[in-house]
């Protein structure tokens, strides 16, 4: 998320520029971040939908197999927790949905590919494949 914040200020501070050749510099990582940060969503959502119970792959039901590790309910301190993230993730994407994007995006089709991948947290056949 750190480099996600750097790159926006970077891009905010080269459209302050009139040289049209900076704007165009900013197009990739940004593409690129917002394509990180679609998948970094995605799992972490998906993660935290997952059975709280069950922690890693050896704890398989029955004859034989490891008892489930139970996650720490409270937490221990150091975890890293979905909830708590999201805010910052949240103000980070507005951010970047703040940049002027006609300036690094010439076309329409290019701008709102950008725009749907930083608002969209997973693709619509993603969400489908999720379904019970």
């Amino acid at each position: 998320m750190s480099a996600l914040q750097a790159e926006i200020d970077q891009s905010s501070r080269s459209q302050l520029s009139d040289d049209p050749s900076s704007h165009l510099a900013h197009k990739e990582p940004l593409e690129r971040y917002a394509f990180l940060i679609q998948w970094f969503i995605a799992g972490a959502e998906r993660a935290a939908t997952k059975g709280e119970g069950d922690v890693g792959p050896a704890a398989k039901k029955g004859k034989g197999g490891a008892k489930p590790k139970k996650a720490p309910a409270g937490g221990r301190k150091g975890d890293w927790v979905w909830e708590q993230a999201i805010p910052g993730v949240l103000k980070d994407l507005g951010k970047a949905l703040k940049l002027k994007t006609d300036r690094i995006w010439t076309t329409t089709q290019e701008r709102d590919t950008f725009i749907k991948c930083a608002s969209e947290p997973s693709p619509p056949s993603a969400r489908a494949s999720r379904r019970p």
